[in-house]
C-alpha cells in the first residue's frame, strides 16, 4: 500500500475553449490505459487523483468539440487543455438542469437552451425578447397595462407564479413576485446561454419550480484579454448601451467587469422606464467572487418624476475544492430587491440569503451528487410589517448509467417550511438510446410553492380596485408532473422529435372575497380556493449548419380548473414557433415568428389571437464585430396578455438597429 502510494500522484488542471479563452464545462477527461477519468466543473477545472508516476496520456472529449490527445511527461497540476469547437446542433449544448452538467441530448430530463450566438443573430434586446426563441414557452407581460417593460415566463399551461428565475443558480426577485419574476432588468451583453427545465425542478431547488425553471448563465472569466460592446437604437427612444472588459488579474487571477444603461420612452408616460446595471465575475484558482447591481426607474408622474425606483444588489462567493476524483463546492449569495413608489410614499423590500454545500461523487457507473441548503426569506412593505423566516433543504440524486444506451435519474429533495412543514420532493427519469439515431426520455415529479411571505401576511393593499389581504393559514401548491418523449436524430444536423406532458396541481392560490370593503373598495384575501390540470402535446423539429439554422414547434395545451372544468385564463390552446436563420460569407438574416390561438381573460371573455413576426438583417464586416438592422411586429399588431384584459404585450410595429463587437 505505501508503495502504491509513492508511485501515484494527483493530476489536475483546466480545460478551455480554443477560440475565445472560455471555460469548457462538462469535459470528459480520461487517463488513457488506466480504465479512469472524471468531467470539468463549471469553470473548467479537473481532478484525477492517485495517478501514476509515469507518462501518461490524456484523451478530452465533449460534444461540440473536436476530440484532444494529451501526452505528458506524469502526473502535473498546472495542465492546461485547449479544445476546438465544431459546428453541430446547439441542442448539444450543456445544461445544468440536473445536479452535474450534461448535454442536452444525454440528459432525461425535459430541457432547452438558446445560445449567445442565436440571440445575437436575431437582434433580441433583451432575455424575455431571447426566449422567444425557445419553441413551447409563453413569454408573457405581468403587470397592469403591461407599462414598464415586465415580463414573466409560462410553462405547460401554469401561471408564472410558478416558474423559478435563476441568474447562475442564484434566485432572482423583482416587483409584483407573487405574479412572476421579471426577467427584463437582467442585462443581456454578458449573458452566455439560457436554459429552460420544464416541468417541476422542486427536487433540486426547493419551491416555486413547481412548473420550471429559468437559469440564466452568464459568461466565466477568463485570463485571455475580452472586450465587449453592445448598442441599439430603436422605436420610442428605446436605447441600450452595454460595455465590458476582462482579462488577467494579479496572482493568476481572472475577471470581467460590464457596465450598461437601458431606456424605453414609450407611447405613453407611464410606459417610461430607465435602467442601470453592472457585474463583476472575479475568479482565482478555486474560487469566485461575481457580483450583480441593477436600479430601474419607471414611468412619470405629472410633475416628471419616476413613478417607481428600485435598486437590486446581488453578491455571490463560491468555492469548489476536490478530493479524489470527487467535486465539492460551497457557496453564498444574497438578493436585496428595495422598490420606493411615488417619491417615497410606499415601498416594497424583498431579501433572500442562501447558502449551499454541494458533492458530487463517482461511485461506479454511479455519479452521486449531494447538497444542502439554508434560506432566509425577508419581507416588507407599506401597511406589511417586517417578516422573516428561515428555511433548510437537503437533496440527493444520482445518475445511473449501467451501459452506454441506457440512463437513469433518481433524485430528492427534503425542506423545512414554517408552512407547511417537511416537503418532500422525488423525481425521476429515464433516457433509452436504443440506436445511435432515437433518443426516448420518460420522467416523473413532485413540484410545491410555499406560500410566500407576501402571500401569508400582506395586508390591504391596494391594486386598482380592489384591497388585497394574505392568508396565515395558506397551504402549500403541490404538483405531480408526468412527461415522455422521443427523438431522432436522422443526420448530424438534424432533430424532430415529440413530447407530451400533464400536470396535476392542488391548493391553488388565489383571491376570495371577504364581504368587507374600504374606502368604498372591496377587500379580497388569500385562500386556497382550486386544483387544475393541464396536458399537451409538441412536436418540434431543428436543424442546424455552419451556414442555416431553422426551428419550428407546435404546442396543443389543454389547461382547466378541475373542479368547474373551464379553461385556465391566458393560456393558450395553440401555439406555433419557429425561426429561421442564414447566413453567408459574414451577412444574413433572421426571421422569428409566434402564432398563438384561443386564449380566455375571464369565464368566456376570449383574448383576440395574435402572429408575432420579426425580421432582422445582419452583417459581420471584420471578426469580432456584428451591425443589425431589424423590424420587430412586422404585421403591425397590437394584441394583450395576461393579468389585465387589456394588457398590451406589443406596441404595434417598431424598428431599431445596433452593434455587436466582442474581442
Amino acid at each position: 500500500m505505501l508503495l502504491y502510494a509513492l508511485l501515484c500522484a494527483t493530476l489536475s488542471g483546466r480545460v478551455l475553449d480554443s477560440e475565445n479563452g472560455y471555460p469548457v464545462a462538462g469535459a470528459t477527461v480520461i487517463l488513457q490505459g488506466e480504465d479512469r477519468g472524471t468531467y470539468t466543473d463549471d469553470r473548467g477545472f479537473f481532478v484525477i487523483k492517485d495517478a501514476p508516476e509515469r507518462a501518461l496520456r490524456l484523451v478530452i472529449r465533449r460534444i461540440g468539440y473536436e476530440e484532444k490527445t494529451l501526452d505528458i511527461a506524469g502526473p502535473a497540476t498546472d495542465i492546461l487543455v485547449e479544445i476546438r469547437p465544431t459546428g453541430v446542433l446547439s441542442r448539444e449544448i450543456v445544461v445544468t438542469g440536473t445536479a452535474v452538467p450534461h448535454v442536452i441530448g444525454e440528459t432525461p430530463i425535459p430541457a432547452q437552451v438558446v445560445s449567445r450566438e442565436r440571440i445575437e443573430a436575431a437582434n433580441q434586446v433583451s432575455v424575455p425578447d431571447a426566449m422567444r426563441l425557445l419553441p413551447g414557452l409563453m413569454v408573457s407581460g405581468g403587470a397592469p397595462n403591461g407599462a414598464t417593460g415586465r415580463y414573466t415566463v409560462m410553462f405547460q399551461g401554469l401561471p408564472a407564479q410558478y416558474t423559478l428565475a435563476l441568474l447562475d443558480g442564484k434566485r432572482l426577485l423583482s416587483d409584483h413576485i407573487h405574479t412572476g419574476v421579471n426577467l427584463s432588468p437582467v442585462p443581456l451583453l454578458l449573458v452566455e446561454r439560457i436554459e429552460v427545465v420544464e416541468g417541476p425542478a422542486s427536487a433540486l431547488y426547493g419551491s416555486d419550480a413547481l412548473g420550471g425553471g429559468v437559469n440564466v448563465i452568464t459568461t466565466k472569466p477568463s485570463p485571455v484579454p475580452t472586450y465587449a460592446f453592445r448598442g441599439f437604437y430603436g422605436t420610442y427612444d428605446n436605447i441600450d448601451a452595454e460595455g465590458a472588459f476582462g482579462g488577467a488579474g494579479p496572482a493568476g487571477s481572472s475577471y470581467l467587469m460590464s457596465i450598461g444603461q437601458r431606456s424605453y420612452g414609450g407611447k405613453e408616460p407611464a410606459q417610461r422606464y430607465k435602467r442601470l446595471n453592472a457585474s463583476f465575475r472575479g475568479s482565482w484558482n478555486w474560487f469566485s467572487l461575481n457580483g450583480d447591481y441593477i436600479q430601474g426607474d419607471e414611468g412619470v408622474d405629472t410633475a416628471g418624476l419616476p413613478t417607481a425606483r428600485s435598486w437590486n444588489p446581488i453578491v455571490e462567493a463560491k468555492a469548489t475544492f476536490a478530493s479524489g476524483e470527487s467535486q465539492h463546492e460551497i457557496s453564498g449569495y444574497f438578493n436585496h430587491f428595495y422598490r420606493v413608489y411615488k417619491s417615497g410614499a410606499a415601498l416594497e423590500n424583498n431579501f433572500v440569503a442562501e447558502g449551499n454545500l454541494k458533492s458530487h461523487l463517482h461511485i461506479g457507473f454511479n455519479q452521486l451528487s449531494l447538497g444542502a441548503s439554508v434560506r432566509n426569506n425577508q419581507f416588507e412593505r407599506t401597511a406589511t410589517p417586517y417578516h422573516s423566516e428561515m428555511i433548510y433543504g437537503a437533496f440527493a440524486e444520482d445518475e445511473i448509467k449501467p451501459a452506454e444506451a441506457l440512463g437513469f435519474i433518481l433524485a430528492t429533495r427534503l425542506d423545512y417550511y414554517p408552512v407547511g412543514g417537511l416537503q418532500f420532493t422525488p423525481k425521476a427519469g429515464a433516457l433509452v438510446k436504443p440506436t445511435g439515431w432515437l433518443n426516448i426520455k420518460a420522467s416523473v415529479g413532485r413540484g410545491f410553492r410555499a406560500p410566500s411571505l407576501q402571500d401569508r401576511y400582506e395586508e390591504l393593499f391596494f391594486h386598482n380596485t380592489y384591497y388585497r389581504n394574505g392568508n396565515p393559514d395558506l397551504r402549500p401548491e403541490v404538483s405531480l408532473n408526468y412527461s415522455a418523449g422521443f427523438e431522432v436524430l436522422p443526420t448530424s444536423f438534424l432533430a424532430i422529435g415529440i413530447s407530451g406532458f400533464y400536470n396535476d396541481v392542488t391548493d391553488m392560490i388565489g383571491l376570495l372575497p371577504t364581504g368587507d370593503s374600504l374606502n368604498g373598495f372591496p377587500i379580497f384575501q388569500r385562500e386556497n380556493i382550486k386544483s387544475a390540470f393541464t396536458w399537451g402535446f409538441s412536436p418540434r423539429l431543428q436543424a442546424e449548419t455552419r451556414f442555416f439554422s431553422a426551428a419550428v414547434a407546435y404546442t396543443y395545451l389543454n389547461a382547466r380548473d378541475a373542479e368547474t372544468g373551464m379553461p385556465l385564463a391566458y393560456e393558450p390552446k395553440h401555439t406555433l414557433s419557429g425561426q429561421l436563420t442564414v447566413e453567408y460569407a459574414g451577412a444574413g438574416a433572421s426571421l422569428t415568428g409566434e402564432w398563438v390561438k384561443d386564449r380566455l381573460y375571464s369565464g368566456a371573455i376570449r383574448l383576440p389571437d395574435y402572429t408575432l413576426v420579426n425580421l432582422n438583417l445582419f452583417a459581420r464586416p471584420i471578426n469580432g464585430v456584428q451591425v443589425n438592422f431589424g423590424v420587430q411586429n412586422l404585421l403591425d399588431q397590437e394584441f394583450f396578455t395576461y393579468e389585465e384584459e387589456e394588457a398590451p404585450l406589443c406596441q404595434g410595429r417598431t424598428m431599431g438597429g445596433g452593434i455587436n463587437i466582442r474581442f
